[in-house]
Formats: structure tokens, C-alpha cells, sequence
């Protein structure tokens, strides 16, 4: 027995019907459904991205913000942001 792990577009015609026939085939294809933050270290859980959206919520009212000069250029302001 071998495990692939592959990636389907579920919103697409052919996504669906290659989702269809492989669950049809029970027996011989069997669906892992991976946790979160065990294979891809770059998620984060529910609770962290909360977390981080409550920190920021909270920075942004102690005025802790970078903000755009008046007739800056967002170009410039984005290359200022880059460069800090």
C-alpha cells in the first residue's frame, strides 16, 4: 500500500468529478484528512489568528499605527513600510 497526497480544485468541473470517482472506490482509496499544524507548520490555530486580530485591534487603538503622509505616494509609503 502507498500514500500519495495530492491537491484538487473542488470548485472545478474535472475537481469534482475526480473527488466523485475516488469516493466511489471505497475500499481502495481511503481519505486522510490531516490536523491542523501537524503537516504545515505555517498555520496557526483558530485561537492564534484570534489572538493576533485582538493584539492588533488593541495596538491600532493605543495608536500604535504607521500611517501614510499627506501627498505620499503609496508607492513611497509601501517602499517606507519595506525599509523600516
Amino acid at each position: 500500500m502507498a500514500t500519495y497526497q495530492i491537491q484538487i480544485n473542488e470548485r472545478t468541473h474535472q475537481g469534482k468529478q475526480l473527488l466523485a470517482s475516488l469516493k466511489a472506490a471505497t475500499g481502495i482509496v481511503t481519505f486522510l484528512v490531516p490536523k491542523v499544524n501537524e503537516t504545515d507548520d505555517s498555520l496557526m490555530t483558530e485561537d492564534a489568528f484570534f489572538s493576533k486580530i485582538d493584539r492588533s485591534l488593541q495596538e491600532a487603538k493605543e495608536g500604535k499605527v504607521i500611517r501614510k503622509k499627506e501627498g505620499q505616494s503609496i508607492g513611497d509609503f509601501l517602499a517606507e513600510l519595506c525599509t523600516e
